[in-house]
């Protein structure tokens, strides 16, 4: 059975690195995903992220006027926007290309916790450059050169030489530095 493109957006939710939000409220951008949801609905979806959280410090809330671009949200602010679509609109796929780069540490802790809920219930692809958004991955598939090199578990790609095995054990280097003050 082939697939119009129309009826595979229906069944894909995206999160990119850049999110772009529409100048108008939080509200209508989260609504984006899905137009006639409930307010109950609209709730649970800024709840996983933690969007909810960050709209409570905002002074007029879920009508709190984005600007194009979303050029009044922080770049976790606009991304926590974007996760919590995909909730609403409820597509059994979720694909995050990058969608942790440049996050914040809390940030990138609410979105954590949000997308290992997701993965419940749908079928995740995950594009990322940051090991540690991969490593609890059923699958992680290793591109070079336009081909798949490498393909496995963390935990299998990390016990045999590639490029996968190569980043991790530099991460994991450059993952125990400190900074100290200097001695006198």
């Amino acid at each position: 059975m082939r697939s119009s493109p129309t009826n595979l957006t229906a069944h894909v939710s995206l999160v990119f690195r850049d999110v772009y939000l529409f100048d108008g409220t939080i509200e209508e951008n989260v609504r984006i995903a899905a137009p006639d949801a409930a307010p109950g609905g609209l709730s649970t979806a800024a709840d996983l992220p933690g969007l909810d959280r960050a709209i409570a410090e905002l002074p007029d809330g879920w009508d709190t006027k984005v600007r194009e671009g979303g050029a009044r949200l922080s770049g976790g602010q606009r991304r926590l926007v974007s996760i919590a679509r995909a909730p609403l609109k409820d597509a059994p796929i979720l694909v995050l290309d990058e969608a942790t780069a440049a996050l914040g540490q809390e940030n990138e802790v609410l979105f954590a916790e949000a997308v290992r809920t997701l993965a419940d219930h749908k079928t995740l692809l995950v594009i990322a450059h940051r090991l540690s958004t991969v490593v609890r991955a059923d699958q992680i598939l290793v591109p070079e050169d336009g081909e798949i090199t490498a393909r496995g578990t963390h935990d299998d790609l990390v016990t045999v030489a590639g490029t996968y095995a190569s980043f991790w054990r530099r991460w994991a280097r450059a993952h125990r530095w400190r900074l100290e003050a200097a001695r006198s």
